[in-house]
């Protein structure tokens, strides 16, 4: 008996707004395809490039910093049409003056943090916030965290063995 190794299709309906739409019409490396094509492509290159880019990021940020970074984004949006790289500074200065001001320490070096976020790629910001929300989403659901999880997700090793 052969086993069948061909994927089976699941259809989806996606409503793209106009931009979108417009995008993939408008994709010249795949001019022929059709948009139902254009978009699927577009689905597997931005996951494979997640993939790749997480493995860049792994052992970035101490665990102070992803400790931090964690907090920071608890509950927050972003914009897809803000850059991300701006939108997680101005989220990292903006939970960090709120700290100072209700009397909450960090052992972050805020500078060196900012320095880190400054030098990483736009896409690398986006796939930091992805992981960043990933993380709260499934450990949300599950119920919280342990610093084990906190450790495997984001590849790094404790400055120090603390909870966060």
């Amino acid at each position: 008996m052969e086993k069948d190794t061909k994927k089976k299709i699941k259809e989806v309906v996606i409503k793209l707004d106009r931009m979108a739409h417009e995008s993939l019409l408008n994709m010249h490396f795949r001019p022929y395809e059709s948009v139902e094509n254009k978009a699927d492509y577009c689905i597997m290159a931005h996951e494979q490039c997640i993939k790749d880019t997480k493995k860049e990021l792994y052992n970035r940020f101490n665990y102070d910093e992803i400790a931090f970074l964690l907090y920071a984004n608890v509950g927050r949006l972003y914009s897809a049409y803000i850059n991300m790289k701006e939108q997680l500074i101005r989220r990292i200065c903006i939970h960090y003056n709120y700290s100072i001001s209700i009397g909450i320490r960090h052992d972050v070096d805020i500078d060196t943090l900012l320095e880190k976020v400054d030098k990483l790629t736009v896409f690398q910001s986006y796939v930091l916030i992805y992981m960043i929300l990933e993380f709260l989403d499934f450990h949300g659901k599950k119920g919280g965290f342990t610093n084990d999880d906190l450790k495997k997700t984001f590849k790094i090793i404790p400055s120090e063995n603390k909870d966060i």
